[in-house]
């Protein structure tokens, strides 16, 4: 960031949680979410979710802070890194960086490990939580649901069938 600008590119729902982690650290820079992850931040946080400060890159202080040297942290979607000048340093999150944490692609590239998806015990507190009347597993991708019901109905004591 003494250099300029970062931008952390990824799917909404993985820009939200990079956020909620630069939340709990000070990174001495401005925080700046393009438009829609703006929105959808928003939206989260109306729900409950914390992400501390931030910008709209639409915002005027964001706006100088863009058109500037300055360092800031850009999370923007992955697929605006078409637009993004080849100066600028980019860290593409990724749920399918399996080899390593962090991996350097070039002088100013990095691929980071970082996944959206909730772990088991997770899926069980968002099941405690929302107190359904019967839960059905998704089997489609893994194979894992049966298990996953038959967790839910032991731990939790909810009615709970997998897909086949």
């Amino acid at each position: 960031m003494k250099e300029g600008p970062v931008y952390v590119l990824g799917y909404y729902g993985k820009l939200q949680e990079a956020l909620a982690i630069f939340s709990k650290v000070d990174l001495g820079v401005s925080l700046i979410l393009q438009e829609k992850a703006f929105k959808m931040t928003k939206l989260c946080q109306k729900h409950g979710l914390k992400f501390g400060t931030y910008f709209s890159a639409s915002h005027p202080e964001a706006q100088k802070l863009i058109q500037g040297k300055e360092g800031f942290v850009g999370l923007y979607h992955i697929m605006a890194e078409r637009g993004l000048s080849k100066d600028v340093t980019r860290i593409s999150l990724s749920g399918w960086e399996f080899e390593q944490a962090v991996r350097k692609l070039n002088s100013n590239e990095y691929m980071v490990a970082l996944s959206d998806h909730a772990d088991f015990e997770e899926l069980l507190e968002y099941v405690r939580e929302s107190r359904p009347k019967l839960v059905i597993t998704d089997n489609y991708r893994v194979g894992d649901a049966p298990a996953l019901a038959r967790e839910i109905r032991m731990r939790i004591g909810i009615p709970a069938e997998p897909m086949p």
